[in-house]
């Protein structure tokens, strides 16, 4: 028997923040440990611009074992034709028998575990960061307000930037009630919110002129393009003292892709070394680059959590497979 879940019944696990960044805190450190296998991403580009989809398969062995496979599309522009620009499904196999278990509904749980893989790298590389910039304000925008503040008491300021002004003063004034200590700014102008920002996080869609160019970001900031490469331009790159990602095979054809050179590989470093503890001591100093590519351990482990924690209530929807040919 399989069990098929909504976004409504994977709700009803009530995970708390402190939940979903611990599972992803684990999860890098069992990926440290070499207890996670995940290939490279393979997938297909249909004629739609910009659009794929994406099959993420991931083990993850040890006391709290999982695997299983995430299929998602990404459509830019879907939202414009009244549909999601993003859908995804999370099937969970039994890792002693591979038995499949669960098919999950998989945007909720990529929305979560992809803010969360940024803030776990985020509390090792800044300790008290008083102001952040969230470029663009979607729901990856909406994640990254609450994960950040809650990793980050010390943040006092926010400012919400994105291309229209409707949609940063609808986010801001959707927000204000449930962080009313947090000062919360809708904001146009890019250069003069990101020279005081310490942590700038964007989510933005494919952009012909992206709004984050080299010299606006602070000395000894971080940035996380939650977009991976829509928001900044090419030039950027040469202002990161350190570069962070999850997927470097994967990160090193989006920086060929984009600027035309490899990876410089006395600035680089694994998140999963930087979360574990392995190679980093110290807080380092200069402009970093957090890039969380999307590596499927995360969406499979936090999926499984969320599967033991929900698997004995009434939720969801039973699949039988009918076995042999009668």
């Amino acid at each position: 028997m399989v069990k098929i879940y909504s976004k409504k019944d994977l709700v009803q696990a009530n995970l708390s923040l402190d939940e979903v960044l611990s599972n992803i805190e684990e999860c890098y450190r069992l990926d440290a440990l070499g207890k996670v296998e995940v290939p490279n991403k393979i997938g297909v580009h249909p004629e739609y611009k910009n659009s794929f989809l994406h099959a993420m398969p991931a083990s993850i062995t040890g006391e709290n074992s999982a695997v299983g496979l995430k299929w998602v599309s990404y459509y830019p522009g879907n939202s414009e034709r009244g549909l999601e620009e993003s859908r995804g499904l999370i099937i969970l196999n039994c890792p002693k028998t591979g038995a499949m278990k669960s098919v999950m509904e998989g945007m909720y749980i990529t929305f979560l575990r992809t803010v969360a893989c940024a803030v776990v790298a985020a509390k090792k590389i800044v300790s008290e960061p008083k102001v952040l910039s969230l470029v663009g304000c979607g729901g990856l925008g909406t994640w990254s307000l609450r994960f950040f503040l809650h990793a980050f008491p010390s943040i006092e300021k926010v400012y919400v930037l994105s291309k229209r002004p409707e949609s940063r003063e609808a986010f801001v004034q959707e927000n204000l009630a449930d962080f009313p200590n947090v000062e919360l700014v809708p904001s146009g102008d890019v250069a003069n919110t990101l020279i005081e920002s310490d942590l700038v996080v964007s989510s933005l869609p494919p952009t012909e002129t992206p709004p984050i160019k080299q010299g606006l970001l602070k000395e000894n900031s971080v940035f996380i393009p939650l977009d991976l490469k829509n928001s900044w331009d090419k030039n950027l790159y040469s202002d990161f003292d350190h570069v962070y990602m999850d997927n470097k095979v994967g990160f090193d054809l989006i920086i060929k892709n984009k600027t035309g050179i490899d990876l410089d590989n006395s600035k680089i470093h694994e998140i999963k070394e930087l979360v574990s503890g392995s190679s980093f001591n110290e807080i380092n100093k200069g402009i970093s680059l957090v890039a969380v590519c999307g590596i499927a351990s995360t969406d499979v482990f936090l999926s499984n959590y969320i599967f033991e924690k929900i698997k004995d209530k009434n939720l969801g929807v039973d699949f039988c497979f009918q076995r042999g040919m009668e």
